[in-house]
């Protein structure tokens, strides 16, 4: 699947794009996903090898596979940021982009996630309302974005579990500048915002590369970003009970 478009918005995965109130169980894609250098996200983008976005209420992923790999060559404007909180997002993930779903079990990566933004990734630092714009990028072999705690699901009584996944294929980010925000990129989960991980593997090489650019960057840019990278997780936050038997051999 290629993809040239101008778009707002977008859950973009090989077999779902957003998933809710639902479970998922032994899905499989294959087919390559390939944004090309037309592609322009204004605001926010979640992109996964099988599914982009499990909402609040999905209950299970569980033994799910990629094989097809995933390339970004597109551009962010984030100047179309959502007014009410500020944020921009681009989240892609070797199997899921983001999920909020009570167990995350089994699932596995085998090929190259590649997020390689040309152009400017605008936005600076302001919206038109004023409100600071913050933008987040997340790039990992297996989650982006792992968020989810049973204190915050109310129909989840026992703790939200990612276990068993792994990653074998090669992440690689580069870009030309953001405006103001925080880059996650690992071999297995992006960001980790969730209750306990076990045994959960990476096996693949992790590269970033900061590109300068005069045509692009310009003095009255400001460039300020935060970076988390890991070989398993690129940051893992205080809330989180337990990091199990997790193991990384992928380089960083």
């Amino acid at each position: 699947m290629t993809i040239n478009e101008e778009i707002t918005n977008a859950n973009i995965g090989g077999v779902i794009g957003k998933l809710e109130a639902a479970s998922l169980h032994n899905c499989e894609n294959s087919g390559k996903l390939l944004f090309d250098e037309k592609f322009l996200i204004k605001q926010t983008c979640n992109i996964g090898g099988v599914v982009a976005y499990a909402a609040q209420g999905t209950k299970e992923i569980h033994d799910c596979v990629n094989s097809g790999s995933i390339t970004y060559l597109g551009t962010c404007e984030f100047a179309g940021a959502d007014a009410a909180t500020g944020n921009a997002n681009m989240i892609l993930g070797g199997v899921v982009g983001i999920t909020w779903s009570e167990s995350v079990l089994n699932c596995s990566n085998q090929a190259s996630a590649v997020l390689d933004i040309a152009g400017k990734v605008s936005g600076n630092n302001k919206v038109e309302v004023g409100i600071d714009l913050v933008t987040r990028t997340a790039i990992a072999g297996v989650i982006g974005a792992r968020a989810g705690k049973k204190s915050q699901l109310s129909s989840v009584t026992n703790d939200v579990v990612t276990e068993n996944c792994s990653n074998g294929g090669n992440v690689r980010f580069s870009w030309n500048y953001l405006g103001a925000g925080y880059i996650f990129s690992s071999g297995c989960i992006g960001i980790f915002d969730s209750d306990i991980a076990k045994a959960c593997n990476n096996d693949g090489s992790v590269t970033i590369k900061a590109r300068v650019d005069s045509d692009i960057n310009d003095d009255s840019d400001t460039n300020t970003n935060t970076l988390y990278l890991g070989g398993l997780f690129g940051c893992i936050y205080s809330s989180c009970d337990q990091i199990e038997n997790c193991k990384n051999n992928g380089s960083v």
